[in-house]
């Protein structure tokens, strides 16, 4: 709940020295980080590494990977998916986004390997002084199928703010 805090209070001090405005991010690639999509099946707590590529001006293709190596009897995971995002709803100073994502994680030290399929449902906007980097914010839906266990449920995702919040931000070059 502190993060979540926090996060709004930089939200608000920064919207109230700027304006928001939605960017067409065609043929741009933003790279960054993206909690949500692997939060839930892996101890990989902060995110993941996301590379973006804008389609269209309404179209966004993500590919994500994220890692937590060290200690052999603590961790070793790796994740990996990639999603397809549209923008349902494009205004001024915002775009409302959903999308439909696919993911492998494969946890040795747990002995866990995990189909996930997504549906996120997302926010993201562009300060005006600042139009190359995005912020977002995301929940969804998520069906995972834990190949080895041969089980699989169905859940709300999000990820570390709140509980049910996960943010993403990306510079676009």
């Amino acid at each position: 709940m502190k993060k979540f805090l926090m996060f709004v209070s930089v939200l608000a001090v920064a919207g109230a020295a700027s304006t928001a405005s939605a960017m067409d991010r065609s043929g741009k690639i933003g790279l960054g980080i993206q909690e949500s999509f692997t939060t839930g099946f892996s101890t990989n707590s902060f995110g993941d590494w996301s590379l973006k590529y804008g389609v269209a001006s309404n179209m966004t293709g993500q590919f994500l990977v994220g890692f937590d190596y060290g200690n052999k009897a603590i961790n070793d995971a790796i994740n990996f998916g990639a999603r397809f995002l549209y923008d349902v709803v494009e205004k001024e100073n915002s775009d409302f986004y959903l999308g439909l994502g696919i993911g492998w994680n494969n946890d040795k030290s747990a002995g866990a390997r995990i189909l996930r399929f997504q549906v996120p449902l997302g926010y993201e906007f562009s300060f005006s002084g600042l139009p190359e980097v995005g912020f977002s914010v995301e929940a969804g839906v998520v069906y995972d199928y834990a190949k080895d266990a041969k089980a699989s449920r169905f859940a709300s995702v999000g990820g570390n703010v709140g509980g049910n919040l996960g943010l993403g931000v990306h510079y676009y070059f």
